[in-house]
């Protein structure tokens, strides 16, 4: 089993979108609470739905920054 660790905001997410997924929320009330479009919501649910709620944790995470690169070439 993998351990997954994730941000309130991803938590969040991931709970927002099981209410919706269970009735309990429409699409534009979590599309609200998301702060995201209903086509972004839809997205998120293919992926929620494809790779469970590791789908759902940024893929930016644990990446390097470009801003460093940036500087150097000014």
């Amino acid at each position: 089993m993998t351990v997954v660790a994730r941000s309130r905001g991803e938590l969040s997410r991931y709970d927002t979108l099981l209410r919706f997924e269970r009735g309990e929320l429409r699409i534009e009330g979590a599309a609200m609470l998301l702060a995201v479009c209903r086509r972004q919501l839809y997205r998120l649910l293919d992926r929620l739905r494809a790779d469970g709620p590791k789908g759902l944790v940024s893929w930016k995470r644990d990446r390097p920054s470009n801003e460093p690169l940036r500087r150097q070439s000014r």
